[in-house]
């Protein structure tokens, strides 16, 4: 990969840590009972959060009072504004991949708030889908994938301002949505092995560790899906 392709991995992983995690906190403070124990399932399952790590995740999503209180409305607004910063980079991206000038703020801002609140909706379904077992369990992760696919399609739709098509954005949404979902299927089968060294190598700090390394490989997952896929899309018009 170029130097710039692993900057772009880096600087996108390091948003989805500084903005995801407060914002998922502030949101579910507000949300209801089952949307809570929802997103809970499903970030568990993605970081493979067992025991301690796990119950100490539920304490921080799915015992809202507290949290609630010391947010506020407010906090919650702010909170939505600063994650508002991952879309952009997003944005960002998907412009400089399909070589658009940016779009104006008063034009996106709607959007980025638009694509945040869809996403976390995204992310509530997802853990009951991956929660059944035998044939449940396949075609729940057979719509999971498909969801993933829809998403990774409005996305760069949706963020570039409709100025590219839905044909064009296809092999991006199958290149990022395919490599995401074959991460979070790999990511039941690895992580819970892979955090249990950490913690007996590092300690606590080694839960850090794995998280970082995971969301960068969920990062480079969307940068590769954002450049292959207009590298396809320019060979099919050629």
């Amino acid at each position: 990969m170029a130097p710039s392709t692993i900057d772009r991995c880096f600087v996108l992983a390091a948003q989805i840590l500084t903005t995801v995690i407060p914002m998922l906190v502030a949101v579910t403070a507000f949300a209801p009972q089952y949307v809570r124990e929802h997103i809970e399932e499903t970030v568990k399952q993605i970081f493979g959060l067992e025991g301690g790590a796990g119950s100490d995740l539920g304490h921080l999503i799915a015992g809202p009072d507290d949290v609630r209180q010391e947010v506020g409305v407010v906090g919650l607004v702010f909170a939505l504004m600063s994650a508002t910063s991952l879309t952009r980079r997003f944005q960002r991206l998907y412009e400089e991949c399909w070589e658009v000038p940016p779009g104006r703020t008063t034009s996106s801002a709607g959007r980025w708030i638009a694509w945040m609140l869809v996403w976390v909706a995204s992310l509530a379904m997802q853990g009951p889908l991956r929660s059944g077992h035998g044939v449940l369990l396949a075609g729940g992760w057979v719509v999971s994938a498909a969801m993933s696919v829809l998403l990774w399609w409005w996305t760069p739709h949706l963020l570039l301002l409709g100025r590219v098509g839905w044909r064009a954005l296809l092999p991006t949404a199958l290149m990022t949505g395919g490599m995401v979902t074959t991460l979070n299927v790999g990511s039941r089968i690895v992580m819970p092995r892979t955090n249990e060294h950490a913690i007996q190598e590092y300690g606590p700090y080694g839960i850090v560790l794995t998280l970082i390394s995971w969301l960068l490989v969920q990062a480079g997952a969307i940068v590769i899906g954002a450049l292959s896929g207009r590298t396809i899309a320019a060979r099919n018009d050629a």
